[in-house]
């Protein structure tokens, strides 16, 4: 999305726009892309100083780092790109690990399943497929803090680790499994 602002007269106006993804045409029984998508997922956003990304190298996404504030307001994008067959289908999932104080003081940690945050799903349009798919989330760290134990009781952890994967599939099938991004915050040791 673009945003735009403008001052006129003493009024400020506002304009958005979509930056249009271009479709590409796809039809099941001509294409022969054997390619999966390609998929990314970055820190969009966080306010200043509130999240530090390391471990990162251009062109080679995976095994990204952040450390954030537990009350920061974390945006995470997520996106699948395919410019043969289309985006038929991405999803981000987590998985947290969350640190609390054990009854005896010392600090241990619970992993938590995996769970699906959102999947979109596309469909083709007069024989066009969209060559984009995003998703985008807000995560506040201090928020996934909390979980329930084998007793059914809510504990509120110190800590928390949340891996974050994203996985596309186009229309010819090919899917893709390959981005990571981990947000730690709050004490870990």
């Amino acid at each position: 999305m673009r945003i735009t602002t403008a001052l006129r007269n003493g009024t400020l106006f506002v304009l958005t726009g979509l930056v249009a993804c271009t479709p590409v045409p796809y039809n099941p029984s001509t294409n022969n892309d054997t390619t999966p998508p390609s998929v990314s997922l970055h820190v969009e956003g966080a306010g200043p100083n509130a999240v530090e990304v390391t471990n990162f190298v251009p062109g080679q996404p995976q095994n990204k780092n952040a450390t954030a504030n537990p009350n920061a307001t974390v945006k995470l994008l997520a996106t699948a790109n395919d410019n043969e067959s289309g985006i038929k289908e991405i999803t981000l999932k987590v998985t947290r690990t969350v640190k609390y104080i054990s009854s005896n003081g010392g600090l241990a940690e619970t992993l938590i399943a995996t769970k699906t945050l959102d999947t979109r799903s596309y469909t083709l349009n007069n024989g066009q497929a969209p060559s984009l798919g995003s998703i985008q989330v807000d995560v506040i760290p201090r928020n996934e803090f909390v979980f329930a134990n084998g007793n059914g009781n809510t504990i509120t952890g110190v800590g928390v680790v949340l891996s974050y994967t994203v996985e596309a599939k186009n229309f010819n099938g090919q899917g893709s499994y390959t981005d990571r991004l981990v947000v730690s915050s709050g004490q870990l040791q």
